[in-house]
């Protein structure tokens, strides 16, 4: 395969596919009203909640084979499916378009730090002030 410039869009989905069955009925609506959030620090149990789920996150991409990667993470299923279920192509750059979010910045870290651990080469990109609270919003961007 030619060297190539990937860019793949980052969204909540590693987030919400941390959440073990009995944490689903409080945190999947309360992350899907704070993926616009700015900043957690100042709403301390979802601050703490997310660290939780970031470091649950990691753990799983790093245990996890292919199959489970490709079903925990949206952004890993497409990588995966390009590169025919391994990520073996370090001659390709990767760039991780996320939210200006705090859970939008936290899952591109969190992709981001997989994919360096598997030698790829990886950037994220934050456009400043984007966010999927309002379709106006992408488009000022």
């Amino acid at each position: 395969m030619p060297r190539c410039f990937v860019v793949s869009t980052v969204g909540i989905g590693i987030f919400l596919n941390s959440l073990e069955p009995a944490e689903r009925p409080e945190w999947h609506g309360r992350l899907m009203e704070l993926s616009n959030t700015k900043d957690l620090s100042s709403n301390q149990d979802a601050f703490a909640k997310v660290q939780e789920l970031q470091e649950r996150a990691l753990t799983r991409l790093i245990d996890g084979d292919a199959a489970t990667r490709r079903r925990f993470s949206p952004e890993l299923n497409g990588l995966y499916g390009l590169y025919d279920n391994r990520l073996s192509s370090d001659a390709d750059i990767h760039c991780l378009i996320s939210t200006d979010t705090a859970i939008g910045r936290d899952s591109a870290q969190i992709l981001q730090q997989y994919l360096d651990s598997q030698g790829l080469k990886t950037g994220v990109f934050i456009p400043e002030g984007l966010n999927t609270a309002t379709v106006g919003g992408l488009s000022e961007i």
